[in-house]
Parts: structure tokens; sequence; C-alpha cells
């Protein structure tokens, strides 16, 4: 174990971190971010427990949607967006397993609308009913 980390157990897990805090950030972090599928904040880790869905466990996952974008809602797994890009639009749908609030569905269209921003052309913005 190195001297220079900081470790700090939570339940059952040992966790690794640098002993001085962070410099601040010069902007508050988005609540909700649209992630690409295969994005390692969700699929690098053995145990993913600290970013899983707050699903009941009634709730089953679409199987269609197993390799589908993810939706990110305050670093969990909230889940899924689909993009469908056209030659004068691109859709943006999200597919969350809860019912998302007013301020959650605000930064989910602002995340939204920086990804057609980057593509040159308008949002066509929808939201799946959980």
């Amino acid at each position: 174990m190195s001297p220079t980390l900081r470790t700090e157990q939570i339940g059952d897990d040992i966790y690794w971190s640098s002993p001085t805090e962070p410099k601040a950030a010069r902007r508050a972090v988005p609540p909700v971010h649209l992630m690409p599928n295969y994005d390692e904040y969700f699929i690098a880790y053995r145990d993913r427990s600290p970013t899983a869905a707050l699903l009941p466990p009634s709730a089953p996952a679409d199987p269609m949607d197993s390799f589908a974008h993810l939706l990110c809602v305050e670093g969990r797994f909230g889940g899924f967006w689909r993009r469908t890009v056209g030659s004068r639009k691109v859709g943006v749908q999200l597919l969350p397993y809860r019912a998302l609030s007013r301020a959650h569905t605000a930064a989910a269209e602002d995340a939204a609308e920086r990804y057609a921003s980057f593509l040159g052309l308008p949002l066509e913005f929808s939201v799946r009913p959980a």
C-alpha cells in the first residue's frame, strides 16, 4: 500500500484516493449525462454497485437495449437513450427507468442540444414515460 494514497472502507469495500482534495471545478457538473454505449464509467469495473440503477427488484431491463447508449442520472445508471441521425435533424429519445424531474429533463435536453450542435443539426428531443 502506498503511503501517498488515502484509504477508506465503505461496507466491505476499500477505496483509494489522493490525500488532497481536488481543485474546485470552475462550473457545476450537470446532473444528467448522455453516455455512449461501452463507456468505461459503467462497464469497466467488476463491481458495478456504486453506479447501479436504483430499480425495484421486479423492474426488468429491456434486453433489446442492452448495448444502447446509457443515461446517467446523478452518477447512477438511469436508463437508456437513443439517437436517430437524419440529414435534416437528430432525434434524441430518453428511455428512463424512473420518471425524471424537471431539472433532470432540462439537463438531459441541454446535453442533447450540445450533441445536436456538435453534429450541426437541429434537435428533436423526446422522453418516453417511465
